[in-house]
């Protein structure tokens, strides 16, 4: 879909429950197909606020699995007067081209794109919708930030408060995920890790803790940690690098909250 580079898309919002359901046994205000549970939005929002409002619903933007549901999906719009489309979680915000789904940062098992397809028009369509009045997908401008930073320690109390941690990756996977989710939000620079060396220089611990990192995980950046300035005592991942650099612990990053395996961002 061609855009202009100041144009604002706002979609119909489609959430899918993130765990499978048997039987009818969906919450009031959603509707079962197969062994999922949809909620379907009567407003529509940018591709980042549908996100952030399907994750405040304990679920995700949809993710189109078959032809089968795809028509059952394109029904229901019908029927709810959808003009339009709506939000697919899908992007290509990691690599130009490689679309990959929100909920795992793969590939997704079923794609119907509309010919021509996505076309990436004026160089910034980075988010996928399905296309009511064609039938398919198309890709189209997210636009939309969250621009909530904290120092250090401010962070490390907002993620307390929430009874959570500050976030500590444990494998290259979850790292893909995590990056994934920066990019889609305008994380522009980086967010911050739970770890420090401030007890022992040089001997990057976890606040969880005071051990090394999990699982033996690292993926320092080029040349860190350098400990710039001696000064640089806790740690971020740095989206521009894809990689970790250690900071000084009174700069300003995004926050990332970690609680029994689930991410929180704000």
């Amino acid at each position: 879909m061609e855009s202009g580079k100041s144009q604002l898309w706002f979609f119909i919002i489609v959430c899918l429950a993130s765990t499978a359901v048997s039987g009818t046994n969906c919450e009031r205000g959603w509707v079962h197909f197969g062994k999922k549970c949809f909620k379907f939005s009567s407003y529509t929002a940018t591709f980042k606020d549908a996100m952030v409002i399907c994750n405040n619903n304990g679920a995700r933007l949809l993710e189109l699995q078959s032809k089968v549901e795809e028509n059952w999906i394109d029904l229901q719009c019908r029927v709810r007067g959808y003009g339009i489309g709506v939000w697919l979680g899908l992007t290509d915000l990691q690599r130009e081209g490689q679309y990959v789904t929100m909920s795992d940062a793969c590939r997704p098992r079923y794609s119907n794109w509309m010919r021509g397809e996505p076309n990436n028009g004026n160089g910034n369509e980075h988010c996928a919708m399905y296309w009511i009045t064609r039938s398919g997908w198309n890709d189209t401008v997210c636009k939309g930030k969250i621009n909530f930073v904290s120092t250090f320690k401010d962070a490390m109390i907002f993620c307390n408060n929430l009874g959570a941690e500050l976030l500590e990756l444990q494998s290259k996977a979850e790292e893909n995920w995590v990056d994934l989710q920066c990019r889609i939000r305008g994380y522009s620079y980086g967010v911050w890790l739970g770890l420090s060396d401030v007890r022992t220089e040089g001997q990057f611990v976890s606040l969880s803790d005071a051990r090394k990192p999990r699982g033996n995980f690292r993926n320092w950046a080029k040349g860190e940690p350098s400990n710039g300035g001696n000064s640089e005592h806790c740690v971020i991942y740095w989206t521009t690098r894809i990689g970790w650099n250690d900071a000084r612990c009174t700069d300003k990053f995004n926050v990332a909250c970690k609680k029994q395996k689930e991410i929180a961002y704000d």
